[in-house]
């Protein structure tokens, strides 16, 4: 059992590994800054009810 455990949570490290390195990177930053600067200029977002743009900010503030 716990050789499971122990082959579970190197896999789970590397892949948390993996993914800090992409991540945590500033390219991968900045892309995603301007993914929600094009979302924000969109002019679709601007003809939708008031609801739905106050749920779409909250999720562009939270990505």
């Amino acid at each position: 059992m716990k050789n499971i455990y122990r082959r579970m949570e190197r896999g789970f490290e590397r892949l948390t590994s993996v993914a800090i390195a992409i991540l945590g990177n500033s390219i991968t930053f900045i892309i995603a800054l301007c993914l929600v600067l094009f979302w924000l200029s969109n002019k679709r977002f601007y003809m939708q009810d008031i609801h739905y743009i106050i749920g779409d900010v909250i999720l562009g503030v939270a990505f």
